[in-house]
């Protein structure tokens, strides 16, 4: 008999699929630039891709990480 979480079958389920489509977006993060140098043959098109890629993780990452702070603070 297993114990803690991965007994439960549905458990095991959603880890996996959370594990397959991190996998997933991923591949296509790496691709994306990939395909955009390959039709373009421009380094700058496919950095400044990479770069609008990364804009959402920027923004949204600072502002959880005050939603976090801001949550907290008046817990010590």
């Amino acid at each position: 008999m297993r114990r803690g979480p991965f007994r439960h079958r549905w458990f095991n389920l959603f880890v996996g699929s959370v594990g397959l489509g991190s996998i997933g977006s991923e591949v296509a993060r790496l691709a994306m630039p990939l395909l955009v140098l390959d039709l373009t043959h421009s380094l700058g098109a496919a950095a400044l891709l990479r770069g609008v890629q990364m804009v959402p993780y920027v923004f949204f990452g600072a502002l959880a990480g005050a939603l976090m702070i801001a949550s907290t603070s008046g817990d010590c």
